[in-house]
């Protein structure tokens, strides 16, 4: 399970001083479809519907969208990606062993850490036939 690795990671974080919190961790499949119709996903096949991923924020700054406004000067940095949490969360993740979201190009995802695999075959108690977001 991720689960260990995801508390150690907040622990670091919040040993360093960030107010660090599991945003979002398993999701059902109506979450996921919804996430795919927003335009946050790019697959049904996500590892949050596997339980091998989490969102991790600062609670202060969300994502910088609803960022509480005394820290409007860091939301920002926050919304863009270019934030030291999101710097601090990729680096507890590596040494945790698990995959960071900022590091993809083609969908950059700073708030995600991930491991292990999700497949259709895991996800066939979701009823799901195919990994691509619904039309």
């Amino acid at each position: 399970s991720v689960q260990p690795k995801i508390k150690a990671i907040i622990k670091e974080l919040r040993d360093a001083g960030w107010k660090a919190a599991v945003h979002e961790s398993r999701r059902d499949r109506a979450q996921q479809e919804k996430k795919c119709r927003d335009g946050r996903s790019t697959t049904m096949c996500s590892k949050h519907m596997c339980d091998n991923a989490a969102d991790i924020i600062d609670t202060r700054y969300l994502w910088g969208a609803g960022c509480k406004s005394q820290y409007a000067a860091e939301c920002t940095k926050v919304a863009t990606g270019n934030h030291a949490f999101w710097t601090a969360l990729g680096a507890a993740a590596k040494k945790q062993g698990l995959e960071w979201g900022g590091d993809w190009t083609s969908f950059r995802d700073v708030a995600h850490v991930q491991t292990g695999k999700c497949t259709l075959d895991q996800l066939k108690k979701y009823g799901l036939t195919t990994c691509s977001c619904p039309k």
